[in-house]
Formats: structure tokens, C-alpha cells, sequence
């Protein structure tokens, strides 16, 4: 039992794997034909949807005989790396947060209701008003992506 509890899960999130990876391809390929001026229909469809089913196929297949296998260490990589990188993009992204935040201020064009409630939190203070600001500014940018 415990065995066909494991296939079906894995079957699963294979068939998912490749359907993700089915409208990836598929998608990336008519986007690039569009926009160099081709058509995605008659020949073109037709290798843009050959081209799909299959890499998610293979992609699937990799899946499917990785996860039974139990062999997990390239998936593993493949997660950590990803989340690494995410987390060096949300470094990024709050290093460029402040920085326009700071911009901001130094060129007066400040959101005027949370310039006045750094004000309320800078307790009238003018020095820690800005400072106030760009923590507040740039936690918006960063909470907005």
C-alpha cells in the first residue's frame, strides 16, 4: 500500500512538473516567434507545440524517475540555489528601496502623508523625520513586490 501511496503522489507531482513546464516552453516559444514578427499558428504552432509536450515530457520523465529512485540530492540543489538567489534579489531589492527613499527626500517629492507621519514617529524631530521616512518608504517598496 505504502508503495502505490508513494507512486501516486509522485505521478502527481510529476504531471505537474510537466503541465508547468508544458505552458513555460510553450508560452516562451510563441512570445519569442511574436516578437520577432512571426506567427504562432499552421507550421509554427505545430513545433511550438512539438517543441512543449517534449521538454515537459522529459521533464516529467526526470521527475518521476528521480523522486523514485529517491534521489533527491539534485533537487535539493536545485532548491537551495533557488532559494539563495530569491534571497540575494530581496537584498537587492531593499538596497535600491532606501536609496530611492533617500532620493526622494533629497529631491522634495516625498508621499506627503507618510512625510507627516514620520514626523509624528520622528517625535518632531527633523533629522530622525527622514530617517524615519526611509525606513517606512522603502519597507513599502519592498513589501509591494
Amino acid at each position: 500500500m505504502r508503495k502505490k501511496v508513494k507512486l501516486l503522489a509522485i505521478v502527481v507531482e510529476s504531471g505537474a512538473v510537466g503541465t508547468g513546464t508544458l505552458f513555460a516552453v510553450g508560452y516562451g516559444l510563441a512570445a519569442v516567434i511574436e516578437s520577432n514578427g512571426g506567427v504562432t499558428y499552421g507550421e509554427n504552432g505545430l513545433l511550438i507545440g512539438l517543441a512543449a509536450v517534449m521538454s515537459s515530457g522529459i521533464a516529467a520523465y526526470y521527475w518521476f524517475t528521480t523522486r523514485w529512485r529517491g534521489d533527491t540530492a539534485g533537487l535539493d540543489d536545485i532548491a537551495v540555489t533557488a532559494i539563495s538567489e530569491w534571497d540575494s534579489l530581496d537584498k537587492r531589492k531593499e538596497k535600491i528601496g532606501f536609496a530611492a527613499a533617500e532620493k526622494e527626500v533629497d529631491d522634495g517629492l516625498m508621499d506627503r502623508e507618510l512625510w507627516s507621519k514620520a514626523l509624528v514617529e520622528a517625535d518632531g524631530d527633523e533629522t530622525k523625520r527622514k530617517a524615519a521616512y526611509i525606513k517606512m518608504r522603502a519597507a513599502m517598496t519592498r513589501d509591494d513586490d
